[in-house]
Formats: C-alpha cells, structure tokens, sequence
C-alpha cells in the first residue's frame, strides 16, 4: 500500500511538471533570462511542400521544439553552472577558465598566436603613417596611436600552463609595431606597458576577472593620460579630468563582466576590489579657443574613454568611426550609429574637419591597424598625386597663385588670421598652411572613400 501511493505521488509530481514544461513552453508562467553568447536558438521553420518532402521541415522543427521547451534557460544554466564552479572548465567554447577564475577571450589568444602579419607589412604600414602623419602636420593637424591593453599579455599569470607556453618566443603585431612607432617618431602611448606600471601599485581592479577590457577606474586613468599627451602636442591646456570619489561595488558595473555573462551561469567569481569613479571635467583653465576636434578611429576599448565624455567635453565636437564601418557622435546620451553611413563620405572632407587623427586599438586588431584609413590616406595624398613631396614648378605656381588669393580676398584673409591667433602662429605661416592645402584640395577630383 505505501509502496503503491509512493509510486502514484511519483507519478503525480512528473505529469505535473511536463505539464508545467509544456505550459512554460507556450505560455511562460515564469520569467527568465535569455541566453547569451553562442547559444543560438532554432527558429520556427515555415511550413512548404519541398521541406516536408525532403524531411529538413520535420528536423528544423524538432531543433526549435527542443530549443523553445520550457525553462530550457535554466537547465542549461545549471549544466554550466557546474562546469564553471565544479570542474572549473569554461562552457563557452570562445572563453578560456584561467587561474583564480579570471577568464580570457579565446582569441586573443589566437591571435597573439597566429596573426603575425610579418615585420616587412607592419613596417611599411607604419611608414604610410609617418607619410600621412607628415603630411597633415603641415595642415596644422596631428595623429596619435593608442595601443590598448591585452589581458593575454597584461595578466599572462592566469592563463592556463598549457596554453601559456604555446605564447612563448613567437614574434607578434604588437612587438613589431611598438618599434616601428618608436622608429617613425609617431606620437603613441603604449597601455600595455603602462597597465604594467600601474600594476605595482594600484590596490584596484584594472581589468576585471571576468572582461578581456579595462575597469571604469583604468579607463579614467587612461584618459588623464591621454589628455596631458594631447596638450604636450598641441601646446595648450585641455579640461581636466578630476576624479572626486570612488564609489567600491562587489558587483560589477559598466561592463567589467561582459564577457563572463556569455558563459550563462547563475554567478561570476567577481573581483574583491573593483571601484568606480565618481568625476567631473574642469574648464576653467582651458585654452576653450583652441581646444581640437578628434577623430577616432578604433575598437571597443574606446568605449569606456568614450562614456567619460572624451569627444565633446574634453575635446569638441569629436566623432568615433567603430572599426571604420559604423560613426557615432560625442553624444554620449543617444549612443547610436549615426545615419549617414561611413561609405559614402568624402575623405578630403572629413580630414578637413578634424584637428586630430586618433588610432586607439588592441593587439587582437593590430593585424588591420587603421582598419583602412591608413591605406586610403596615403592613397589620397601620394599615390594618386596628391601630397607634399612635390617640389616641380606647377606646385609652386599653384601655391602662389593661392598665397596671393588669400591676401587679395578681405573676408579669406579674417578667416585665415583667425586661424592663426587660435593656432598661435604667425599670419604668414597660416596663409601658407591654407595654400598648400588649398592645392592639395584641387588635386583631388574624386572622393576619396572606401570604408
């Protein structure tokens, strides 16, 4: 008898919860989280005569019945779960479990292995760079490469043995164009070797256990950084980024958990002593006239410097190309894609319009460094005739024939020593400045684009 009522409670408790499954699945009575990362579900196939005879109706549908089953989500999460706490194995195929859970992005890591592009490709990058970076100087503009941190590199310690010797004695894109900047002159910061300076005594978090990014807290260090490297450039004072308290969280925000959220677990081993900064940006010294508009150029280590205010209340009106395939405006309150599209832009224009060029990337990009504005560039101005190596008597005349323009043309020559008081030179060197780009400009019959 005891046995028998067992059997039938047993019973009751599995119809129910099929019943429950089965409900959940069709109309959820319980509200879950959504999977991230590369778990993708089937959709629901339509329905024709061709897939049916051919059975891939009745095998896509089986997959999306199976995907759509009720609280799918949370068995899957506990599945991962116990891998990540247990075993201590990463249920991502794209995420590596590292020493004291701190987890890396897989490919940075082949990357560092296998994307070396060679010494000769970097060099002669670099040096299209110099050409461009010459070339823009002389139009009273500048360029900067930032060289973003790599969690690979920065905190190798967590990194399994196994995969950490593979990283060993091998040549890469980082290396190769440290050096080639360092040989050409070019403004850069390397955060790399600046993340392990501040490794030694910051009592913070720099990058998190569970982000192959910066902390918040790094990312404001790294803009002072990058504020005090422009001012030396252009000789001015900029807003200054003041930090007034630090706000200590154990959970982290903005981000620093971004990639530990693709793993789809209940909880994250988290950083002890992540610290998010509470700031405000101080005018009162800065040289407002002069103050440059940038143009970045980059990858998502951008984002945070982005959020902090960087292109419009540091600089001004400044511009992020993402990848150079999306344009996002300094309004960090509608952080949408702007509508015209990057493709369709004139090149010579949009040069025109900034002070200065900013490449800030990490090494995983460093085989694509520019991500094709260096190339289009040094296209622009040598390649298609364009640039200031010309020294034939046409240069010359076209230059003179500006020169003069300028000083004949009353509202040109304002224009022009406005620009020379803001750009605190001489009117003599501003007039040249606006001729040579003014042939420059002539030259170009066709927009340059191609992004």
């Amino acid at each position: 008898m005891k046995e028998k009522k067992i059997k039938n409670i047993l019973f009751i408790f599995f119809v129910a919860l099929l019943l429950v499954v089965t409900l959940q699945s069709y109309i959820p009575i319980v509200k879950l989280k959504t999977l991230r990362g590369e778990y993708q579900t089937a959709t629901n196939p339509k329905f024709n005569s061709s897939s049916w005879f051919s059975g891939n109706y009745q095998s896509n549908f089986e997959k999306y019945t199976k995907d759509h089953l009720g609280f799918i989500p949370f068995f899957v999460r506990v599945h991962n779960q116990f891998l990540y706490s247990v075993l201590l194995q990463s249920p991502d195929h794209y995420i590596i479990y590292g020493k004291e859970a701190h987890i890396y992005d897989s490919y940075s890591i082949i990357a560092n292995n296998y994307s070396f592009i060679g010494d000769s490709a970097i060099n002669e990058r670099i040096y299209r760079l110099s050409k461009v970076r010459d070339t823009l100087e002389k139009l009273n503009k500048k360029v900067v490469v930032l060289l973003a941190p790599n969690k690979v590199r920065t905190f190798s310690e967590y990194i399994p043995e196994q995969l950490k010797a593979d990283l060993l004695g091998k040549k890469t894109n980082y290396e190769q164009t440290l050096k080639a900047l360092k040989n050409n002159s070019i403004a850069h910061i390397d955060f790399n070797e600046w993340i392990f300076k501040l490794k030694q005594t910051s009592p913070y978090a720099i990058m998190p256990k569970n982000d192959a990014h910066w902390t918040r807290y790094a990312a404001t260090l790294a803009t002072d950084t990058i504020i005090k490297l422009i001012s030396k450039l252009e000789n001015i004072s900029l807003p200054k980024l003041i930090i007034d308290s630090l706000i200590h969280s154990k959970k982290p925000l903005f981000g620093d958990d971004d990639a530990g959220k693709v793993l789809n677990v209940f909880w994250l081993k988290n950083d002890n002593n992540l610290v998010y900064p509470i700031i405000h940006i101080d005018s009162t010294k800065a040289d407002k006239n002069r103050i440059p508009r940038p143009l970045v150029m980059g990858d998502s280590f951008f984002w945070a410097i982005y959020d902090i205010g960087f292109l419009n209340q540091i600089l001004r009106k400044g511009e992020f190309w993402y990848y150079c395939k999306e344009v996002f405006s300094g309004n960090i309150k509608d952080k949408k894609p702007l509508k015209d599209p990057l493709h369709t832009r004139d090149l010579h224009n949009e040069i025109n319009r900034y002070d200065i060029f900013i490449l800030i990337q990490t090494e995983d990009n460093l085989d694509n460094l520019g991500f094709g504005f260096i190339d289009l560039a040094y296209n622009m101005f040598f390649v298609d005739g364009i640039g200031y190596s010309r020294t034939d008597d046409s240069y010359q005349q076209r230059l003179k024939h500006y020169k003069r323009s300028i000083i004949s043309d009353k509202k040109w020559l304002n224009s022009v020593k406005k620009f020379a008081k803001e750009a605190n030179i001489s009117i003599e060197e501003a007039i040249l400045k606006n001729a040579e780009y003014m042939v420059w400009s002539e030259s170009a019959t066709e927009p340059a684009t191609g992004f």
